[in-house]
């Protein structure tokens, strides 16, 4: 019989096929039937504030990357009207109300308006 001395006790060898015999009949233990679902229904049913119910809904990624986007979108609009060419920029002068026989000039001479046309 050999012995081991641990934390200044002695245990025999016989002492440990015992402790060892002692587990033989230990079985897993098992969940009672649909425990997982359970939990997982009472995390569902707690009830949420209204800010943690919106802090929730932004966070999901579909929204983040939906915003995102957007806000991607709108800068690009704003960058593009910014820095557009002169060209693509619209005067209008007056002259695109006009018909193709009139000009300044007859207009003004037709409402008789003589010190304004005098002017031209």
């Amino acid at each position: 019989m050999s012995s081991t001395q641990t934390s200044g006790r002695t245990i025999t060898t016989s002492k440990i096929e015992a402790i060892l015999a002692s587990m033989d009949d230990i079985k897993r233990a098992q969940a009672p039937p649909f425990l997982y679902e359970r939990i997982q229904a009472r995390l569902r049913s707690a009830e949420y504030t209204p800010p943690e119910k919106i802090v929730f809904f932004i966070s999901r990624p579909a929204i983040v990357i939906s915003f995102l986007l957007l806000i991607l979108f709108v800068d690009g609009i704003v960058i593009r009207s910014t820095f557009a060419s002169p060209s693509e920029k619209t005067e209008y002068t007056g002259e695109e109300f006009l018909t193709n026989d009139d000009s300044v000039e007859t207009l003004f001479y037709e409402t008789g308006e003589s010190e304004i046309a005098s002017i031209y």
